[in-house]
């Protein structure tokens, strides 16, 4: 409007057709970008559900979890409880067992006074003591070391070693006295008193005393020192 001639009029019509121009891809591009925007929001709203869903899941788990260990537990002490009892009376079983085992072994002939077996039964209830060879506790191939030695027999005090010594017996023949041995290789052994049942210390945590043949199943064989 307030040109100075013509020429001027035509430059400024022709400055505002490339600002209206400018203005139209900068709109175009404010456009696109408040499409883009509104997609990264939509985007992150998704994002932000899914992160609650699974925070939402995670808690569930966790209280599902944690009800899952106090039902268990719960059970275990229940069971705790009957297991006890049970072990209680197992103990009780045994300790019979054991006794009507010595009584009977004692009324045999094979322990009268003098014999290997009466040497052996002095032991009983000494406790397992690892390499050990006297009254104060004594481990398998040790028993046996301590026994044979007041019959004037001495041993080495290793299994294997005690195994390639004297004369071997089949154990249909197996007479109180002998010695019977255990595993392949051998690593165990104890002395046989009699209707099936052999003396020896059978671990750390136990003591000396008497068990029936038939409950092992690595039975190797036996010597006769005597």
């Amino acid at each position: 409007m307030n040109t100075e001639d013509f020429s001027d009029l035509l430059t400024r019509l022709e400055l505002l057709k490339l600002i209206s121009e400018q203005d139209g891809e900068l709109l175009l591009k404010l456009e696109a970008e408040k499409e883009e925007v509104a997609a990264i929001e939509e985007e992150l709203g998704k994002a932000n559900l899914e992160a609650i869903k699974i925070k939402d899941e995670i808690e569930a788990k966790k209280r599902e979890t944690e009800w899952m260990l106090e039902l268990k537990q719960k059970r275990l002490n229940s069971l705790s409880s009957e297991l006890k009892e049970l072990l209680r009376k197992e103990a009780a079983r045994k300790a019979a067992e054991q006794a009507r085992l010595i009584a009977k072994i004692k009324q045999s002939v094979h322990a009268k006074a003098g014999t290997l077996v009466a040497t052996a039964l002095k032991y009983l209830g000494i406790p397992y003591v690892w390499g050990g060879e006297s009254t104060r506790g004594v481990d398998c191939s040790g028993l046996l070391k301590c026994v044979f030695s007041v019959h004037g027999v001495n041993l080495p005090h290793y299994s294997g070693s005690q195994f390639r010594l004297g004369t071997a017996v089949a154990k249909e023949n197996l007479a109180p006295g002998d010695a019977v041995f255990f595993g392949s290789p051998i690593h165990h052994v104890g002395i046989y008193v009699g209707d099936g049942n052999f003396i020896h210390a059978p671990r750390t945590g136990d003591v000396v005393r008497i068990t029936p043949l038939a409950e092992r199943t690595d039975y190797a064989g036996a010597r006769r020192y005597i």
